[in-house]
């Protein structure tokens, strides 16, 4: 029997199958936009409501409605129960416990906030600031083996950010856990405590006196490498706006650091510029001041300057501000107390050995030693 007939019914049927492919192909490219813009209605109607939700009792307990809030809080928590982790609402649940669990820290409600400090963590064992939280609730109930067991594993997850390392640092210096304390920063070297921060920093304005903060410009500051000093000279294009009259400067949250110097140069459409310093800061928030008018921050969660333009006249057809300052990291002040005195021969020579002389230097400086 000849094979031809059944061959040519293959090259038909391979035919019609490279004909609709095409054919599906230009009508997916189509629709694309079409089936987009249905996907982020969806996505919307999912997220819309619950964000919503969060938002309206965060602004409760900022409002001094503490009990209304917490009803709000834990009535979403319960519903939100079904979020498994990387759907889209986990960054939401997430919150929701994570500002349940702060909120009734804060009002001395222990047990309650264990219970959804627990939950969060359950739900995702990763979350440092949960593991920082049930540390500090385990102290307050004096189980100290339980809080130094979570405030090591909240460093060992975020010990590069101010938020793990600033609650570390105190539980170490408080249980006089020097070795430990001085050991941990060295091996997390410069990328820890033991170096500003080059993430974090931002920039935003008014355009007008009475006016909101508008857009949140991210700065990229440069590390001095010699120095392991920050010294931030970052350049931002603000073609987004045609005036300022204040200016904001916020710092990383949770940073440990000695501050001075700080400036801003404001580039005008007419090529001429402002320079704003120390006497056009009207705001410093969550800073120390220094006698050298400059700050110290402390690890508070919201640092930023405040700068108003010259005479608070405005500042119009901004085309360029880039922002200055010198500074040097500087650890808590319980880790300064701690080590007082200085480091001793014996942990110098060892720590020197082990980790290196430049790093053992940058600690002593960070000790204000």
């Amino acid at each position: 029997m000849s094979t031809r007939p059944l061959l040519n019914a293959l090259r038909i049927a391979f035919l019609l199958g490279s004909v609709c492919a095409v054919a599906t192909t230009f009508q997916w490219e189509r629709l694309r936009p079409y089936a987009m813009r249905f996907d982020r209605y969806l996505v919307e109607r999912l997220t819309k409501k619950p964000t919503e939700t969060l938002e309206a009792a965060v602004a409760q307990l900022k409002a001094g409605e503490q009990e209304d809030g917490l009803r709000a809080l834990s009535a979403l928590a319960e519903d939100l129960r079904d979020v498994r982790l990387r759907t889209r609402l986990q960054a939401v649940r997430t919150r929701t416990l994570d500002q349940l669990g702060g909120a009734l820290l804060a009002a001395g409600r222990h047990d309650e906030a264990m219970q959804w400090t627990q939950e969060l963590l359950e739900y995702d064992p990763r979350d440092f600031p949960a593991l920082v939280r049930r540390a500090e609730l385990h102290r307050r109930a004096g189980n100290d083996e339980a809080e130094l067991a979570d405030i090591r594993a909240a460093f060992h997850v975020g010990g590069a950010t101010g938020q793990a390392s600033g609650p570390f640092i105190g539980a170490m210096a408080r249980h006089g856990l020097r070795e430990e304390l001085a050991t941990s920063l060295l091996r997390l070297g410069r990328s820890g405590p033991l170096q500003l921060p080059a993430r974090g920093w931002q920039l935003r304005w008014t355009e007008a006196p009475g006016s909101s903060y508008g857009s949140i410009v991210n700065l990229t500051p440069q590390i001095d490498p010699g120095t392991g000093r920050l010294r931030c000279a970052a350049p931002m294009q603000a073609g987004v706006s045609a005036a300022a009259h204040q200016i904001r400067v916020d710092l990383p949250q949770g940073v440990h650091a000695s501050l001075q110097d700080l400036q801003l140069e404001v580039t005008l459409e007419d090529g001429s510029q402002r320079t704003l310093g120390a006497p056009q800061i009207v705001q410093a928030h969550h800073l120390e001041t220094t006698g050298d008018a400059g700050f110290r921050a402390e690890g508070m969660p919201d640092p930023f300057v405040v700068f108003e333009s010259p005479g608070a006249e405005l500042l119009r057809g901004v085309k360029h501000i880039s922002m200055t300052l010198e500074g040097h990291p500087l650890l808590p002040l319980a880790a300064r107390e701690l080590f007082r005195g200085g480091l001793r021969p014996d942990e110098r020579a060892a720590w020197t050995l082990r980790f290196g002389a430049d790093l053992v230097s940058a600690l002593e400086e960070t000790l204000g030693l």
